[in-house]
């Protein structure tokens, strides 16, 4: 590294030594050996100039002179021999004061730290202008970029609707991970295959807040007919089953319902018994269900009609309704 950059001052320096020794000789031998300095070739000293050195004598001082020549004019022979460049002796000339251990910064590159709390000699005294204890006397003294004071906190307004309150999150199950299943064992396809089913064979995660939704990825490896109860289930995917001559019923239960069935143990380890099913799902959710679960679930294969939410009441032949009015 210290040998490239003095490389590069030596290149650098050398139109100004050129120069300097075309000035300082005024002779033509010494222009002659300026130039031949210039292009790298040794010179002639016969000439004399600058104190009778000649501009050979000029260029060894400034450290361009070759092995063997001499200051002196009656030394003509060195000229003529050709001697390879003094370039240790030049180097260390022209750039002596240039070394790593000597390299220093910019003037008002750096700035000294200011050391905190250090006596009087310090110049800032024992403080240092922090004065005595408390939390702006400590290091790091500074509070967040929000922090107000200690009251309520600033805080902005959640855009209304980029969340939705009451996400319902199911448990995505493709159809080619109930196939392996089902072909390995783990599954009874001889019966309805219901939630409960799909969780104890591992085939879903333990944790199941608000169902199970089936995909058509792996539908190709659907060769049986599987009967299904799941809570959502894609077009593909129920497109694929029916094909295959099986069924998927999309069965609504509420939290309560959905954790009986999921885990009927806890119920009977407490002592209690398994809730009803609810009567009918909410509003919201009309026509994303085909029937209301069963507690315990029913696994025979179109045994009974399915639970349906209650028809609303006809009203009475002679009563007047809001819709007539």
């Amino acid at each position: 590294m210290q040998q490239g950059a003095l490389a590069r001052l030596l290149r650098l320096a050398r139109p100004a030594a050129t120069a300097a020794a075309a000035e300082c000789c005024g002779t033509p031998a010494g222009a002659a050996a300026a130039a031949a300095a210039a292009q790298g070739a040794p010179a002639s000293t016969s000439g004399r100039g600058c104190g009778g050195g000649g501009g050979a004598g000029v260029l060894q001082q400034l450290g361009w002179g070759w092995r063997g020549a001499s200051s002196s004019a009656s030394s003509s022979s060195s000229g003529s021999g050709g001697g390879v460049p003094f370039a240790a002796r030049g180097l260390s000339q022209l750039a002596g004061g240039v070394r790593l251990n000597l390299l220093r910064e910019a003037p008002g590159g750096t700035r000294d730290s200011k050391r905190v709390g250090r006596g009087n000699a310090s110049g800032r005294g024992n403080y240092c202008g922090r004065g005595m204890k408390g939390q702006k006397a400590r290091k790091g003294n500074k509070p967040g970029i929000l922090f107000d004071g200690g009251q309520k906190e600033l805080k902005k307004l959640p855009k209304a609707g980029a969340t939705p309150s009451n996400p319902v999150v199911h448990v995505r199950l493709n159809l080619g991970t109930v196939a392996d299943f089902v072909k390995g064992g783990r599954i009874d396809a001889s019966q309805a295959i219901t939630m409960q089913d799909l969780r104890n064979s591992g085939a879903i995660p333990k944790r199941v807040l608000w169902g199970v939704k089936l995909l058509a990825r792996g539908a190709d490896r659907v060769d049986q007919p599987l009967h299904l109860q799941v809570s959502a289930v894609s077009a593909s995917a129920r497109a694929a089953v029916e094909a295959a001559g099986g069924s998927v019923t999309r069965v609504y239960y509420n939290g309560l319902g959905l954790r009986a069935l999921l885990k009927p143990e806890a119920f009977e380890k407490k002592g209690r018994r398994l809730p009803s099913a609810p009567r009918a799902w909410p509003p919201r959710d009309e026509g994303r269900f085909d029937e209301i679960g069963a507690l315990p679930p029913r696994r025979e294969v179109g045994a009974a009609a399915p639970l349906l939410p209650p028809a609303p009441a006809a009203a009475p032949a002679g009563a007047v309704t809001a819709a007539a009015v």
